[in-house]
């Protein structure tokens, strides 16, 4: 059933059992549920996703928040940070510790997994010289 992304936004209490610390409020937001549908859409038929958007809206917050959610008896999860320091050697050491070579030139997951990787901040840019 289609409905406009606002209806969907659920109302938000600060939670009275327990003092969570700062980084761990995640506000229900416009954008965090419409990342969180485009995930949930997206990633069980294998389509890649990218996320833009300015700084603070919470992408790599949703992000984070739905790869925990993941089954891991399906999903193999690698999360890595982009940075000035980033080499394509350091990217592929990255990548190619969590797959396995299965055969001829074809690498996996281990356990027939299938591989979710988050590359966070991806248009980090390089430092002056």
């Amino acid at each position: 059933e289609w409905r406009h992304w606002s209806e969907r936004v659920t109302s938000w209490k600060y939670p009275e059992d327990y003092d969570p610390k700062f980084a761990e409020l995640l506000i229900p937001t416009l954008d965090s549920i419409r990342y969180e549908s485009m995930l949930a859409m997206l990633v069980p038929k294998k389509k890649p996703v990218l996320f833009t958007g300015g700084a603070g809206v919470s992408k790599t917050a949703n992000m984070l928040q739905y790869l925990q959610g993941l089954d891991r008896e399906k999903y193999a999860v690698k999360m890595t940070p982009f940075s000035f320091v980033t080499t394509p050697e350091i990217f592929q050491r990255t990548l190619e510790s969590c797959v396995e070579k299965r055969q001829g030139r074809t690498f996996g997951p281990p356990g027939g997994k299938k591989c979710v990787l988050f590359i966070d901040d991806i248009s980090m840019p390089v430092i002056n010289s």
